[in-house]
């Protein structure tokens, strides 16, 4: 897979470098959420040193072939897609940031509502009016 010429990408400047950051992104993610799974404590440290492996086996990869060339911007590319990737796994974890929890908010506020006939009750605001 290394070895392979590069494929034809579209004509974006640096399109290459939004791949990486994206694929390594992805990779984080994946890698911080297997880490929550099973336990491991030092699960951003570990999806961090994952990141860095996979991009410099890569790199190295491409440094040993003759079709395709390293470049340490490439790494750099990875590295902040690995950082990307474990941020967006962290904010994922707040209170209320998963769409399926906003969504039962919202349902449960509507049943509040529905509950007191006749009187309107603002439970967000904690202003009741009857």
């Amino acid at each position: 897979m290394v070895m392979r010429p590069s494929p034809k990408l579209p004509h974006i400047r640096h399109v290459d470098k939004y791949l990486h950051t994206l694929a390594s992104g992805i990779l984080a993610v994946l890698s911080c959420r297997s880490s929550v799974k099973t336990g491991v404590r030092s699960g951003a440290l570990s999806t961090f040193l994952l990141g860095l492996v996979v991009g410099m086996s890569y790199e190295g990869g491409q440094a040993l072939g003759r079709v395709r060339t390293a470049d340490r911007y490439d790494l750099v590319a990875d590295e902040i897609g690995i950082i990307i990737g474990m941020l967006i796994f962290a904010l994922s974890l707040r209170p209320g940031a998963d769409l399926l929890c906003l969504a039962q908010r919202v349902r449960q506020h509507k049943l509040r509502i529905g509950a007191h006939s006749g009187q309107m009750t603002r439970t967000a605001a904690g202003l009741s009016s009857g």
